[in-house]
């Protein structure tokens, strides 16, 4: 009976694929669906990216070759796996007690760094600073030689000149006129001064501007020739021995004048002897011809005489040459107080003692 049952029909066209895809129908308007076979773009990240899919090619000349994939995900990174050994003695610890111990390891060696580095740099200023202070004192011993020099030696000349003869000599000008310390603040720039200590520092800014005070106080003493114009000066109201340079005249009272004869200043314009310039009742010089009182034959009130004045009486009464001689006199000595120390003032030479001193301490390190 079993054979005689019917087979149950197969229906194949039930199993026929058919042409269109349930659900992947278009509606109007909207995309059209991916042919069949085709590779679906992947969904976007939580980022909104999306991954480009991998592109598969074959060599069509070797079908049997090995298929060249390009693009997609990168290979994975190699993890690294830490096993501990202990697991209870990683809870004992507890995490912050490793990180510290990390933190401690960075501190120790960026501290490393910087004390490494320093101490380097310090050496390397150290270096400087006794290089600078060598090359320091060479400077200030010559600044001090010339320093001595110029106040022991030439303005003690140039002041004896002044007090004997009224007069400098042109020797005594030049020496002045040439005068430089040698030394300025722009010595000390560079230097590594911190390294000098507060106090040698403090002696070599001092000596510094202490000897910019006598350069400047050198060249005000001899700005536009002024010790040639002070010669000139001193030796205009300087009397030559039996020679006059002034008489005065003295004139005759008018018809209404008061009963009295009047007098004034007459300037011969030169120094001159009487007996080369005196010549028939008349003294010819350079500003002029003037009569001269004779006594032989006239009246004294006939006409106007020149009288001489003597020059070394006038000078005492007007003193001229305390108007110029003291002020010269007194700069040049002051000059050289400032170098060698009055008073309560050590002067320029005892500070740049003191900072050699200090300075060859420096070098010696």
């Amino acid at each position: 009976m079993a054979e005689e049952r019917k087979k149950p029909k197969i229906d194949l066209k039930t199993r026929i694929p058919s042409k269109t895809v349930k659900g992947l129908t278009p509606a109007p308007g909207g995309a059209i669906p991916p042919p069949p076979g085709a590779v679906p773009a992947p969904p976007p990240d939580l980022m909104g990216r999306r991954s480009i899919p991998p592109k598969v090619t074959l060599d069509p000349n070797d079908p049997l070759a090995a298929a060249r994939v390009e693009g997609g995900a990168p290979a994975p990174q190699q993890q690294m796996i830490v096993v501990h050994a202990d697991e209870h003695h990683e809870k004992k610890m507890g995490k912050g007690v490793v990180v510290g111990i990390a933190l401690i390891g960075v501190a120790i060696g960026v501290a490393g760094g910087w004390i490494f580095g320093s101490g380097s740099g310090k050496k390397e200023q150290a270096t400087a600073a006794r290089n600078d202070a060598t090359e320091l004192v060479k400077k200030l011993q010559a600044t001090q030689e010339k320093l001595k020099a110029f106040a022991e030696t030439t303005l003690p000349t140039a002041v004896n000149e002044l007090k004997t003869t009224q007069q400098l000599t042109p020797a005594s000008i030049d020496a002045i006129k040439a005068f430089d310390s040698g030394f300025t603040s722009g010595d000390l720039d560079t230097r590594e001064l911190k390294y000098f200590g507060k106090e040698t520092s403090g002696k070599l800014i001092g000596y510094a501007m202490r000897v910019a005070h006598i350069d400047a106080a050198r060249i005000e003493i001899t700005r536009d020739n002024k010790l040639e114009a002070t010669n000139a000066t001193l030796k205009a109201l300087t009397v030559p021995k039996g020679k006059v340079n002034m008489g005065v005249m003295i004139n005759k009272p008018g018809e209404k004048d008061p009963p009295m004869t009047t007098a004034r200043f007459a300037p011969f314009g030169e120094w001159v002897e009487l007996k080369d310039k005196i010549k028939d009742g008349k003294l010819t010089v350079k500003n002029g011809a003037m009569d001269v009182w004779t006594g032989a034959k006239g009246d004294v009130f006939e006409k106007s005489y020149v009288s001489l004045v003597d020059p070394k009486e006038f000078a005492q009464i007007c003193k001229q040459t305390d108007l110029v001689l003291p002020g010269v006199i007194k700069d040049l000595e002051d000059l050289a107080a400032s170098i060698t120390g009055a008073g309560d003032d050590p002067g320029a030479i005892k500070f740049g003692e003191q900072a050699l001193e200090r300075l060859k301490s420096v070098a010696s390190k």
